[in-house]
Parts: C-alpha cells; structure tokens; sequence
C-alpha cells in the first residue's frame, strides 16, 4: 500500500507486526519431504514462503530487522539442490506451488545480496520446471507435488484428475518469471508468463457465490474438465486477485535505454526517457487473431529502442512501420530491437503468425501414446520405478 498508493501509515502498522512476529514466532520448523504425506508443504505448513516479503520490507524500508527476519526463513537446503544442475534427482515429491513460490525469495535475496549463486540457482529451477515438471499449458504439479523425470508426467494424464492449481500456480510462477527477466533481461521467461495467462488463470472458472473458487485444471485425456474447490475461500481464491492485479507488472519492462513489450494484451504504458513521457498503447485481439497494433504518443521526437519479446513457438513474425514493411530480425525466443527516432503518432505493427503445433509432454511420451495403468496411486510420487503393471 505504501509502494504503490503512497500510503504514510502502512509503513508503521507493518513494523508493529514483524515486530510481533521476531518476539513471538517459534523458529522450530521441519523442512518439506516426500515421505511421510503430512511432510509435503513442510511444518509448519509453507513456512519457506515468508522471506519474500519480509525482504521487500527492507528494500522498501532499509531497517535491518526485516533483513535479518528475512533470513531465518530462507530456504537454502531446497534451493542449494539447484545450485549446481537444473536436474537435481532429489527434488521431487514436495507440494509444487508453495515451493516455486519460495523462489521468490531466494530472487529478493539475489536483489539485496547481488551473489551470482542465487541467480544460477533461480535459473535452474526455472529450466528444471520447463524440462520435466511443466505441461504444454504451462501448469505444473499434478497432485500438486513434483514428479521423477521418467515418464510420471506423462502418465499423469491417465492417472491423475488433479493436473494442477491453476490460480496458485500461475501466481508463484508468474513472479519467479518476472524476476528473471528483471535480472538477466532474457525475454524467454516471459514465454512461459504467456503460456499460464492464456491457459491457467486466465482460463480460471470465475469465483461465484460465498467464496466458490476453481481449483484444480484437469488434463485428464478421457475426461478433462474444471473443478471447483469444496472449500470456501482457500489459497485458490486469494491468488486468483493477485494475479489479476500482477498483469500490469508483466505487460512492460524498461531500463535506461529500450521499452520492453513482453505481452501482447490492450494496454498502454508511459515511460519517461530522455527527459519527456513516451506513451505506447497496444490495441490487439492476440491470441485470437495475429497482428499487434502500437501507437506511439510524444512531445518532440525521441530516439530509443523498443524491444519486442518473439515468443519461442512463433514462426515469421513481421514488423511494419507506418503501413511499410520492416527489416527487423526476430528470432524465437529472443527480443525483437528496433532503435530509431521515434515520432509522435508513430504506428507499428507486429504479426505473429498464428500456427498449430505439437508439443510432447515429456521424453518418454513424445506421441502421448497409451501407457498401461499402475497398481500404485500416491499422489506424491508418481514414480514408474516404484510400480508395477496391472
């Protein structure tokens, strides 16, 4: 409320809490495991989530204390599993939302720190999620646990009517994306922000009367469907709201010297370069049809660049300025750079061929073909090694 309404009073209602919970909090905590069920989210439940936020206080505010309360939650034993590899053979089993969101952590602690380490670290587990946890949607987490990366999410689909937590996951990925592309300035993390606005939130089932939210997306491939939680009011619902407010921070970035678009969605941004405000409105039906329409609205002539993100799966994307077609290299994956000297009323166009593709759900399962059902159904292991054919 103070970042972003200019609140003066949150400020001290927030040091009056955290300095409630350094006095009164117990420290005590086990750490999350895969085995035995009641270990999935840790204990007390997700307490590795809390760093995040007690570091943004610090940022926000430079009183040590929420730096130093920060700390105590960290969550080093987890996030050390990807210190070195982005496929660690010991990091499943554990609830996949609330550990992706601890990540979260670990980036406001690269911010704060600066050490190398703790970006390797976030990277990893990014490409550890997109190489064998991740569906072509961009959920993650079949009974809301990560899987071995030997098939089991594959045969998720045949075995599991619980593919994912749409709201939830979306949220902690949605961050750790934006966080990524904050601190590297690699635009393919913002592929898998698309991904989960089209598919997972942005598909949501809308939450109805006395807190009734969507829970679970189910892939299911004899019978998908949505399902609503039996639960009033749950996490699901909370995530649902940040995620839609979260939208604005993922549309644009920006440093001194290039805006960056990273969504295609109707919006407008203003950013202020070389001394004056440069406003971009986009006008768009993307996905839904294939060509993004910018305008450009400014005092006087500005020069800059504009960085547009060329999402991995396309195919001859093209640019036009003013109706005439553009010479600008638009590698998958990559940013699309156009410097110039932009003027007011400037019209640019991007289009972004829209084409059907396959994507294989992970090596063992590269044609989705049938799989034999199992006699083992845990939710949390999900492990092929550990079953037998019926």
């Amino acid at each position: 409320m103070n970042q972003y309404a200019g609140h003066d009073g949150t400020p001290l209602l927030m040091e009056k809490v955290v300095d409630w919970g350094i006095k009164n909090l117990d420290r005590a905590r086990a750490h999350a495991a895969n085995t035995p069920w009641e270990l999935h989210s840790g204990i007390p439940l997700e307490w590795y989530t809390l760093s995040e936020n007690l570091y943004r206080a610090y940022q926000l505010t430079g009183l040590t204390k929420y730096k130093e309360f920060g700390d105590v939650w960290r969550y080093d034993s987890y996030w050390n599993k990807f210190a070195e590899t982005s496929a660690p053979t010991n990091a499943q089993g554990v609830h996949a939302y609330s550990h992706c969101n601890s990540f979260s952590g670990a980036a406001m602690a690269y911010l704060i720190e600066g050490d190398p380490r703790l970006l390797r670290i976030l990277k990893n587990f990014h490409d550890y999620l997109q190489s064998s946890q991740c569906y072509a949607t961009g959920g993650y987490g079949p009974a809301e646990r990560y899987v071995f990366a030997d098939g089991a999410l594959g045969e998720s689909l045949a075995l599991r009517m619980d593919s994912c937590e749409a709201s939830c996951c979306s949220w902690a990925a949605f961050k750790l994306a934006k966080y990524l592309m904050m601190c590297t300035g690699e635009s393919r993390y913002g592929d898998w922000i698309e991904r989960l606005l089209y598919n997972a939130i942005g598909a949501a089932l809308p939450i109805v009367e006395n807190g009734k939210h969507f829970y679970y997306a189910n892939y299911h491939l004899g019978a998908g469907m949505k399902i609503y939680s039996h639960n009033p009011y749950t996490c699901c619902s909370g995530t649902y709201l940040q995620n839609v407010v979260e939208y604005q921070n993922l549309i644009y970035f920006h440093n001194d010297a290039a805006l960056h678009v990273n969504l295609y969605l109707p919006s407008s941004v203003i950013w202020e370069t070389g001394g004056q405000a440069v406003k971009l409105t986009q006008e768009t039906r993307y996905p839904e049809a294939e060509t993004v329409t910018m305008r450009l609205d400014m005092p006087q002539p500005q020069n800059f660049t504009l960085r547009l993100r060329v999402p991995a799966w396309s195919c001859g994307v093209s640019f036009k300025l003013n109706g005439s077609a553009l010479n600008v290299a638009a590698q998958p994956g990559e940013w699309a750079s156009i410097r110039r000297e932009w003027q007011r009323g400037d019209r640019f166009e991007m289009t972004i061929p829209l084409n059907f593709r396959r994507a294989p759900i992970d090596r063992q399962h590269p044609d989705n073909t049938p799989i034999a059902w199992r006699s083992c159904v845990a939710p949390w292991s999900l492990h092929s090694r550990s079953c037998t054919s019926t």
